[in-house]
């Protein structure tokens, strides 16, 4: 039977702009971490992904750029998932992780951090994986010292028996970087062996769902460590994306109060130019706001939008937030000049994928498909490849000095 989602979101995104909240102040905080109340927009997003996790029972893989709010999101996603029946949510950044290990131990310290963990047959299962004596942080059994990821997939089945009918939901947070950081550790086959583990434990211990997230793009990692997308083909890859235009021109009427001009003292015009100039991506709209209140303006006119957005990204204070939107060529590319160059000429516009291999020989297909992953481009209706986000090409082309 289907559940039934009970989240109290009013406001949902097809809702026309009158049906939107009221504005309220919210305070310009571009980069650090907002508490959920000051989370917008995703109301239809949580849905999607409730019933994505409950109803069509299935595992969930997330890997939008930095700075896309994918953590309070997925915080979000975890308080509407504890407020269905049977459900036991668990949220888990693996941030700063480097072995197999310390992920199979922050699996079972969430797991020992469940209600019903300290009675019951769930007791069980978590006893088989603690030691005798347990303070404090997880302790392993000697089982997981000889053989962990043996010892995780024993314990991970009792864990799934002792559910019984319930559901119990691990959401983990930097999955990527840290499948990628465990390829430079312990080798590539270590972490091909955590992944292979996930695989097998999502395949057969149905009570038991995961959603994986990270700011790299699992193919990056995949290849880093040479695996293929076969290993998350049972997981749905799920795409959350910037504001819709009515969110975003409210949260940028929320941001400019906050900022200290009133609705009354703001057009619908300036905030429908904010969400677009932004292209809805909620840290740049606070950005702006955030500008807006360092230059202690008192009234911000249709005309001046672009200039600001402009003076935000050559501000290195601000603009350090946003890099992270554009860092991944470095990193993850092979062919880094080709790739910069494809983008420098994108910026002018849209070009036919054959054009570009005919213009540029060292690239390849792959090259574009992984510009098209890691959301740099996208294809317009024609099957033309160009910039996905205009702002992001904006802050581009003055990174580049084009």
């Amino acid at each position: 039977m289907p559940y039934n989602y009970t989240g109290e979101m009013p406001y949902s995104l097809e809702m026309p702009d009158e049906a939107l909240p009221p504005f309220r102040p919210i305070q310009p905080n571009p980069g650090g971490q907002l508490d959920l109340t000051s989370v917008i927009g995703r109301d239809v997003d949580v849905r999607r992904g409730v019933d994505a996790v409950l109803t069509e029972r299935r595992h969930l893989n997330l890997d939008e750029p930095r700075r896309f709010g994918k953590t309070s999101y997925m915080r979000l996603l975890e308080a509407a998932l504890e407020k269905q029946n049977g459900v036991t949510a668990i949220y888990r950044s693996l941030q700063g992780y480097t072995t197999s290990n310390r992920v199979v131990e922050s699996v079972l310290d969430a797991v020992r951090q469940v209600d019903g963990a300290k009675t019951g047959a769930l007791s069980g299962a978590v006893k088989s994986f603690l030691r005798e004596v347990q303070l404090g942080p997880v302790g392993l059994s000697i089982a997981f010292e000889k053989d962990p990821l043996t010892a995780f997939s024993s314990s991970m089945r009792s864990i799934n028996e002792a559910l019984g009918t319930k559901t119990l939901v691990i959401i983990f947070d930097e999955f990527t970087e840290v499948l990628g950081e465990i390829g430079k550790a312990e080798g590539a086959v270590a972490a091909r062996e955590l992944l292979n583990s996930f695989r097998r434990i999502r395949e057969v211990h149905p009570q038991i769902r995961w959603v994986l997230t990270g700011s790299i793009g699992f193919h990056h990692v995949l290849r880093q460590i040479g695996s293929t997308e076969a290993a998350l083909g049972d997981m749905r890859h799920f795409d959350l994306g910037p504001l819709n235009p009515g969110w975003a021109k409210w949260l940028a009427g929320c941001t400019l109060w906050g900022s200290g001009i009133t609705p009354e003292e703001q057009s619908e015009e300036v905030r429908q130019e904010i969400a677009r100039v932004t292209d809805g991506i909620p840290i740049l709209i606070h950005m702006i706001a955030l500008h807006v209140k360092d230059q202690q303006l008192k009234a911000l006119e249709v005309t001046l939008v672009e200039r600001i957005m402009d003076e935000c990204f050559k501000r290195r204070d601000l603009v350090t937030n946003v890099t992270h939107l554009l860092s991944r060529l470095d990193t993850y590319y092979d062919d880094v000049s080709t790739a910069e160059q494809i983008l420098d000429h994108l910026v002018s516009g849209a070009a036919a994928q054959t054009d570009l291999l005919q213009q540029f020989p060292t690239a390849n297909r792959r090259l574009l498909e992984s510009l098209e992953a890691d959301h740099y481009l996208t294809r317009d209706s024609a099957n033309s490849l160009r910039w996905k986000y205009p702002v992001l090409a904006r802050l581009w082309k003055i990174r580049r000095g084009i």
